[in-house]
């Protein structure tokens, strides 16, 4: 199911801050000063996330030099986030980590399960959203990322 919203800009209060990996404070605002910012909201409990965040890496290499900041959401809770950092070393996976463990951000956004993938655009306003995964969601995720960057993905064998 792919879900195409006009949603709310982010630029009035729906900014938030979580820690990452290493404890540090990142918030959505400081992202965007780079970019659009795609969110990967999921779980290391969650089956269908597990098999999405390769492709989330993916496409992390291919467009963090484009100035897209690729960013997943941990949605862990208090039981399961001691997990999550052994889970993203092993993997070998390289985008920021945030941790939302008592899924604050998760009820701003109004997401009723993961995965979910929101496409921020530089002007806080929501470009593309996308609940669950089944194999090729992340046709249509880089897609969507190659038309904000205004590059035609014909070029680049779609």
């Amino acid at each position: 199911m792919i879900l195409f919203v006009v949603g709310p800009s982010f630029s009035m209060g729906l900014d938030f801050s979580l820690k990452d990996l290493s404890g540090k404070m990142v918030s959505l605002s400081d992202l965007l000063e780079s970019g659009p910012v795609v969110l990967d909201f999921w779980a290391t409990w969650c089956g269908p996330c597990v098999k999405e965040l390769p492709h989330i890496q993916s496409l992390h290499e291919e467009f963090s030099h484009k100035g897209i900041t690729i960013v997943g959401i941990s949605e862990d809770g208090t039981k399961t986030v001691s997990k999550v950092k052994p889970f993203v070393k092993t993997r070998r996976y390289t985008f920021p980590v945030l941790l939302d463990t008592n899924q604050k951000v998760m009820r701003m956004f109004k997401i009723s399960s993961i995965p979910y993938i929101c496409i921020i655009d530089t002007t806080g306003e929501l470009y593309y959203s996308h609940l669950g995964y089944k194999p090729g969601d992340e046709k249509e995720l880089r897609k969507k990322i190659l038309e904000l960057l205004g590059e035609d993905h014909q070029e680049h064998g779609e």
